[in-house]
């Protein structure tokens, strides 16, 4: 099996951890998943530090957890926030890994988004605002673009494996 890990790029609400779950149980390889880390780590949601803490707070923390993540050996599936195409440390070890951007029309994301629960608040205009900021460099980096409103998990993860050519 390879040596990289296998990151997913998106939005929040893109499926980004249930994607990961499957993919790493198929692949059998550890999953990493930064609102949980998140939450382990520092003992509140994200949700909460940025209500508290602020965004940019937030971000920065994100930033952290992923770099510890992505910079352990261990070939791993990586869900991280968002924010890292923002950071240029993450860019730098996002480079070397094989990303997938999970996308999703920004409708679907309103839905998936809108439950209250670990995810900070967003209104529709950031949203918008945060996919036209990020969605070019998400695409730069990706092997792979796979809409995740079309198919279902086991689907994407099928369309994955099969786009990198594994399994």
């Amino acid at each position: 099996m390879a040596t990289y890990h296998i990151v997913l790029l998106g939005p929040m609400g893109a499926g980004k951890t249930t994607v990961g779950r499957l993919l790493a149980a198929t692949l059998e390889r550890r999953f990493y998943d930064s609102d949980a880390e998140i939450e382990r780590a520092m003992g509140r949601t994200s949700r909460h530090i940025a209500a508290t803490e602020g965004v940019a707070a937030l971000h920065r923390i994100e930033a952290d957890v992923f770099l510890a993540a992505v910079r352990d050996p261990v070939p791993a599936v990586l869900a991280p926030a968002a924010s890292v195409v923002d950071d240029e440390a993450c860019l730098v070890d996002l480079a070397g890994q094989t990303c997938v951007l999970l996308e999703t029309p920004a409708d679907v994301l309103a839905d998936r988004t809108g439950v209250p629960g670990h995810r900070r608040q967003t209104s529709i205009e950031e949203r918008a605002a945060l996919l036209r900021r990020r969605e070019g460099r998400w695409r730069e980096m990706s092997a792979a673009v796979i809409d995740t409103s079309r198919v279902d998990p086991a689907g994407v993860v099928a369309v994955i494996l099969q786009r990198l050519g594994i399994g």
